[in-house]
């Protein structure tokens, strides 16, 4: 790493000058690096991260302004907000495999009479429908696997979807999400929900 004084014929330079060099500096002096092509992996797992603080984060408008209080306590632990103690809270509990939750005492209740995952479509294009015949709990969390090696995985690098967008009309809960596989390979499909109180995850039985 070159250490410069007066780069470019000035007293300062940023950013990368034609793709070559990268300009900036630290708090002793001005340097040049060389430039890379930024890197985008997209791993399975970064995915399955990615998809977890997309998920926890655009859901935090769907609670009342009575479940946004109950952060407050964590927040004054944390000295934080509400909001960024429910991120916190969930995206611990997504690392772990966990459900996430609307709220931070968690609250376990019975699995639905029945529920349903239909695989329609043609490889690679697949239409999955989810129906959840639930009297006892309001699902909110959804996540949808796609394995090509086993039947039943909920390992985080095959997760493709996760959703909370269905539609109740009594007494099912049903919504069909598109997805376009990587590749024309066969896939097995897994699905599974959870309450908006932390779970635990109940399994959506999935036929073909």
């Amino acid at each position: 790493m070159a250490r410069l004084i007066g780069p470019l014929f000035s007293l300062d330079a940023r950013g990368q000058f034609g793709q070559t060099l990268i300009y900036s500096k630290n708090h002793r002096t001005n340097y040049a690096k060389p430039y890379k092509i930024p890197q985008d992996d997209k791993t399975p797992l970064q995915m399955y991260t990615r998809r977890g603080v997309g998920f926890i984060s655009k859901h935090w408008t769907d609670l009342t302004t009575e479940e946004k209080a109950t952060w407050q306590p964590l927040a004054d632990e944390l000295g934080t907000s509400p909001y960024h103690a429910y991120l916190r809270f969930n995206n611990r509990r997504w690392a772990d495999l966990l459900p996430p939750s609307k709220q931070p005492d968690l609250v376990t209740l019975n699995a639905a009479d029945s529920t349903g995952l239909t695989t329609n479509g043609t490889k690679p294009n697949y239409q999955l429908e989810v129906a959840i015949n639930t009297p006892t709990l309001t699902p909110w969390c959804i996540q949808i696997f796609a394995d090509p090696t086993e039947p039943v995985t909920y390992d985080k690098q095959y997760l493709i979807l996760a959703v909370s967008d269905l539609t109740f009309d009594d007494p099912l809960y049903t919504q069909t999400y598109p997805w376009t596989a990587p590749t024309e390979t066969d896939y097995y499909f897994t699905a599974r929900y959870s309450n908006s109180q932390g779970g635990p995850w109940l399994e959506i039985e999935t036929s073909a």
